[in-house]
């Protein structure tokens, strides 16, 4: 039991120290411009320069006149029995996905030894997005102005007070490969810092242990008092569905024994986490930990703008008989699983679609319209850390004596407005000039 007790503590730290916000997969466009050719009104791409770039390997078959593309990797989720609401998982098993085009098939060209073919036909293929033109106009102040809707720029905003610099950037807690380098602008802002802060301080959440007592605070803010069960804190019948439905996780190795002394707020995101894993996005390519390796690399000191103990504490800070409440409807496996397909953050994160990433955290703050758990846990999950942020970023601007340049990553919820992204709002009020470094 001190185990399984264990295991779930330090998942559930590390899913609410990354803003408890499920990120899931999703396409990918180009990041580099590939040579295009334009036969007839439709737009090819040369087969061997765009896979290679994804890490396909490619073999030219001349007798079949076709294209061979193979790419290893390793697959979580294997087949998905939706009737019987069951999946099949392989964990790390490599498996090679083999893509066999024929040239004339695909509606394609070979070109003196070159084969083109069309656009959306190797988008589809390949599973990534439309190529957009980079623009960037210039901006007299520092950086590029950023066009939105091209590459990563995290709603990226200068302020500054007296002599120090803050760049304000917003991140994606968990992340892909093709997401990096971020736009040029981004990379700038992070080589002119002098000092990266961060929600919590990311050297002590990622490459430190955490002290027995750190461990021991954090399972006490997330095991049930006194030995309770989630079946004693429940009404019947919600527990009656929740233990009918959490049946269906089985496949995962979850047991309603191994998680009955788990509260419910630690319960629900684990889960999250879990389906963050199954859809593909990965915490160790997260936005956040490709700044941290930016600042180590750099030799820059690396700060957060809370601790990890305040972080959690702050999430947890729900009474129990409220907490019940996030079981209330309790969803089986496949019903969690497309929920979380639904959602689209990355997508909309990738695309840098502001408006989408605002009107999805608006939603998200809805769902307390008709359950006191959700009202609670976004309250203090967004509005009561965004005040913490901002209070400490105002702090670092107007209290550093030294002329400094911070570069502060924080979750792109809490800056974009709306739905509690309300720091750039807070600073504003506070004084502060926050200037948009992208359009």
């Amino acid at each position: 039991m001190k185990k399984t007790k264990a295991i779930f503590a330090m998942l559930v730290a590390v899913l609410i120290l990354v803003n408890s916000i499920v990120v899931y997969a999703s396409i990918s466009p180009l990041p580099t411009q590939p040579e295009i050719r334009t036969e007839n009104g439709v737009d090819y791409f040369p087969i061997r320069q765009t896979a290679n770039f994804y890490g396909w390997s490619v073999e030219w078959d001349g007798e079949n006149q076709t294209v061979i593309l193979t790419k290893n990797q390793t697959l979580q989720i294997v087949d998905l029995d939706v009737e019987n609401q069951a999946v099949i998982l392989i964990e790390n098993q490599p498996t090679q996905i083999v893509h066999v085009v024929s040239v004339g098939a695909s509606g394609g060209f070979n070109d003196n030894g070159r084969v083109y073919v069309p656009v959306d036909f190797l988008m589809n293929l390949l599973e990534i997005g439309a190529v957009e033109e980079e623009k960037e106009e210039t901006n007299d102040d520092c950086c590029a102005v950023i066009p939105e809707g091209i590459g990563i720029h995290g709603k990226l905003t200068r302020i500054e007070y007296g002599d120090n610099v803050a760049y304000l950037f917003g991140s994606m807690h968990a992340g892909f490969e093709h997401w990096f380098p971020l736009h040029s602008a981004v990379e700038d802002a992070m080589a002119r810092a002098d000092v990266f802060a961060f929600e919590i301080d990311m050297v002590e959440m990622l490459r430190e242990e955490p002290s027995p007592e750190v461990i021991e605070q954090i399972l006490a803010l997330q095991m049930l008092p006194d030995e309770l069960t989630l079946e004693d804190i429940l009404p019947e019948d919600v527990f009656e569905n929740f233990y009918t439905n959490f049946q269906t996780f089985a496949h995962l190795g979850l047991t309603y024994e191994a998680v009955k002394n788990i509260s419910p707020i630690t319960l629900m995101v684990t889960l999250d986490f879990v389906m963050v894993n199954l859809l593909g996005a990965d915490l160790s390519l997260s936005v956040d930990e490709y700044v941290v390796n930016f600042a180590e690399a750099a030799e820059k000191p690396i700060i957060g703008l809370n601790s990890i103990l305040g972080e959690l504490t702050i999430v947890h800070d729900i009474p129990l008989e409220i907490q019940g409440y996030a079981l209330v409807n309790f969803p089986t496996f496949e019903q969690m699983l497309q929920t979380a397909r639904d959602v689209g953050m990355a997508d909309a994160y990738e695309s840098q679609d502001i408006d989408g990433i605002r009107r999805l955290f608006i939603d998200m703050a809805a769902l307390g319209d008709d359950n006191p758990y959700h009202e609670l846990f976004f309250h203090n999950l967004l509005y009561v850390r965004c005040h913490i942020f901002a209070d400490e970023i105002a702090r670092l601007l107007q209290e550093t004596e030294e002329p400094t340049t911070f570069f502060v990553t924080i979750g792109l919820g809490h800056i974009i407005g709306g739905g509690g992204g309300i720091v750039l709002y807070l600073l504003e009020d506070m004084g502060f000039d926050p200037i948009p470094l992208w359009n």
